[in-house]
């Protein structure tokens, strides 16, 4: 009897040696074959499909101080511009740098001020807010088209706000030009109907 169960103690054990060198085979080729994987993955990039990498990413941005305010926006294709406020002039800059060569300056720059439009009191602390939002201007024919984004100044004593935009020149740009020109005023529109009315 105790050869019987001698024998049975060996087979079973031998089946647990067998069973977990199976185990042990079979995760190793599991992971040599994901590490493959990954390899060709590295190196041949366009054997993956990765439907948000090819989407165009636009981001903007916005932050303001005590005397001046900045905001990005999509002014052309893939150049972005940045709107500087600066409170104590009321001059609203645009600069667009060149996205293809970041050492070759700017696109262009534009210019405005938003004192009249806005009806700033002389002698009045500035207090200003600045966002840029989204446009999907018409299309013309011709060489300037408008801005893809608008950049919105509110000040928050008068409770105005002016919208403004810009024409961006395509030759001007293929040609490696810098453009210059005044930001266009949208429309002014009030912050709060309500006190308007009442003066």
């Amino acid at each position: 009897m105790s050869q019987f169960t001698n024998k049975k103690s060996i087979l079973m054990l031998g089946v647990g040696l067998l069973f977990g060198l199976l185990v042990g085979v079979g995760m190793m080729v599991g992971a040599i074959v994901a590490m493959q994987q990954m390899t060709a993955a590295v190196t041949q990039p366009d054997t993956l499909e990765f439907p948000t990498v090819k989407q165009m990413l636009h981001a903007t941005t916005a932050s303001g101080g005590k005397s001046m305010a900045m905001a990005t926006g999509n002014v052309y294709e893939d150049a972005q511009g940045v709107f500087i406020l600066d409170f104590l002039t009321g001059d609203l800059h645009c600069w667009v740098p060149n996205p293809r060569n970041l050492k070759g300056g700017y696109m262009a720059v534009y210019k405005a001020n938003v004192v009249e439009a806005l009806g700033v009191e002389k002698g009045k602390p500035a207090d200003y807010i600045l966002v840029t939002g989204g446009a999907n201007p018409s299309r013309g024919s011709g060489q300037a088209t408008p801005a893809n984004c608008i950049c919105f100044v509110g000040d928050c004593n008068s409770g105005k706000v002016a919208a403004y935009s810009c024409l961006f020149d395509r030759n001007s740009a293929r040609a490696g030009r810098t453009q210059a020109s005044e930001l266009i005023l949208l429309g002014v529109a009030p912050a709060r109907p309500e006190v308007e009315q009442e003066q």
